[in-house]
């Protein structure tokens, strides 16, 4: 299935726990980054990146890169972005069928 066939979001209901999943959107980038500075401080470790060297640039520039060539799903708990997975392709032609760069985040207890 193509990104272009997937539906707008998915509502998953378990366990008392509800939470929409969908497509992330340029205007989503300020809370992805939001997203990747809580989980480098509770998760220590859990990101390539260390706290301060998560910038604004650096997420603007991989939120772009996953819209223009890839797929960015977030995850919202209560109008929050809770979780976000990213994954895109490659700027080279002979590469361009692998997706990369791939990122899976979320606040634990989220």
């Amino acid at each position: 299935m193509k990104t272009s066939q997937l539906p707008a979001q998915i509502n998953q209901h378990k366990a008392g726990y509800t939470a929409t999943i969908r497509k992330a959107t340029a205007k989503d980038i300020w809370a992805i980054y939001h997203l990747y500075k809580i989980v480098a401080r509770v998760n220590q470790g859990n990101l390539t990146q260390e706290q301060d060297e998560i910038t604004w640039e650096y997420i603007r520039t991989v939120v772009h890169q996953g819209l223009e060539r890839g797929l960015i799903l977030v995850i919202e708990k209560d109008d929050k972005i809770v979780g976000y997975l990213k994954a895109f392709t490659s700027e080279f032609r002979s590469l361009a069928h692998v997706l990369s760069d791939a990122t899976i985040e979320n606040i634990v207890g989220g």
